[in-house]
């Protein structure tokens, strides 16, 4: 199998409708394999090489995008996804306190508010697009008025139009507009979060908080890190939830089995993260001449880890296609390695509480009938759900 082969069946951003023919054709014929597309770039497929990639961010360091930023698009440094160990654990030192199974499960009682809020808004009507009306709003609500602590409807209404152009418009026309006054508004959130007094929060954490041997965080570092949490927020769970419910809409025996016995969400999540992760890949760049299966990667080259393929390589997971509740969950959905994600216990809890809700309030549920569902390449994944129409019956 030539490279040549591969770049004309790979793109750095395929349309949704090739992503799983494209990773079912890189794992059986070039595992680790090189693009001229972007600049040039590698792509690791095998579950096993991502791995190594990912926690050896010595020689695999961040950022390495791919594809790069469009035109125009001046990215800014999102702090720690974008660091290496030291002044990575710096941040992840300030991060993690406020994101551990602990203190999430405190957050439950409102979480479980906004769940019933948003379903109240449709529970009657007997449909709904799940995505728009449910998932999207729900992530959104969640980060910013419990991280955040920002409940003004206005203010939240804002900020979901700014995320929502930087998650699924990205490249388009309006991104330059609206990072910039994103960014704008982040400065003044922080500027007025100084002057009060503190919360003990995320955001009071990152204002306080102290990297690099002792000095407080740039503006730029704040509003860049404030932009990564909420991001990685945002589409990434609206995602997860509305990919779990095309399943469970389309498979009636898995929802009755959902639905019967709720205490097996958490192996179904797992096992929908792994077979449609909400984060297609990350890059890297390669710091030093190395190898990977068989190929030679010079310094200064990019990497990209292609999640998608790994999740489904069949020397890792028997039958990998095939959905199946009680597999061991080592997929790479929430990345690996020191730049593993800061936000999955919040991420899980938050699509379990969902679904146990919208399962409790719902029954026979199907997608709507003379409609479909529509998919999407956004900033952060190659197959996301972009509308999710269901009909349903209430239960009780």
């Amino acid at each position: 199998m030539t490279d040549d082969s591969y770049r004309t069946h790979f793109k750095p951003m395929p349309p949704p409708e090739e992503v799983f023919e494209s990773a079912e054709f890189m794992l059986k014929e070039c595992p680790v394999a090189h693009s001229d597309q972007d600049g040039g770039f590698w792509v690791v497929n095998r579950h096993r090489d991502a791995l190594a990639v990912l926690t050896d961010w010595r020689t695999f360091s961040s950022p390495g995008r791919v594809p790069a930023p469009p035109p125009g698009i001046q990215a800014p440094p999102m702090p720690p996804i974008d660091l290496d160990p030291p002044l990575q654990r710096d941040f992840r030192n300030i991060i993690n306190p406020y994101l551990t199974p602990e203190v999430v499960e405190i957050f439950k009682p409102r979480i479980q508010k906004i769940v019933t809020e948003l379903i109240d808004q449709f529970i009657d009507n007997g449909c709904c697009d799940l995505s728009g009306q449910f998932a999207r709003p729900f992530a959104s609500r969640v980060t910013f008025e419990i991280l955040f602590d920002l409940d003004d409807p206005a203010q939240l209404e804002l900020n979901l139009g700014f995320v929502h152009t930087m998650t699924y418009e990205f490249g388009s026309p309006k991104q330059p507009a609206a990072e910039k006054a994103w960014i704008e508004w982040m400065l003044s959130f922080v500027r007025q979060r100084r002057a009060q007094a503190p919360r003990h929060n995320l955001i009071d954490g990152l204002i306080h908080g102290t990297v690099d041997g002792g000095r407080p965080l740039t503006d730029e570092e704040l509003y860049g890190a404030i932009m990564i949490i909420t991001l990685g927020g945002f589409g990434t769970t609206a995602d997860a939830i509305g990919n779990l419910m095309i399943r469970i809409a389309e498979d009636r025996s898995l929802q009755s089995q959902l639905r019967g016995d709720l205490g097996k969400l958490p192996d179904a999540i797992e096992e929908s993260l792994r077979l449609e992760p909400p984060v297609s890949g990350v890059a890297r760049t390669c710091t030093r001449q190395t190898t990977i299966g068989e190929r030679t990667i010079e310094a200064s080259e990019r990497v990209l880890i292609n999640f998608t393929a790994a999740n489904r390589d069949p020397e890792r997971f028997d039958d990998p296609g095939r959905f199946d509740m009680a597999r061991d969950p080592a997929h790479l959905a929430f990345s690996g390695g020191p730049h593993r994600c800061v936000g999955s216990n919040l991420a899980r809890l938050d699509i379990r509480l969902a679904f146990e809700e919208l399962l409790t309030r719902m029954k026979n549920i199907r997608i709507t009938p003379g409609d479909q569902v529509k998919r999407v390449s956004n900033a952060a994944a190659w197959w996301v759900p972009n509308y999710v129409p269901i009909t349903f019956d209430r239960a009780g």
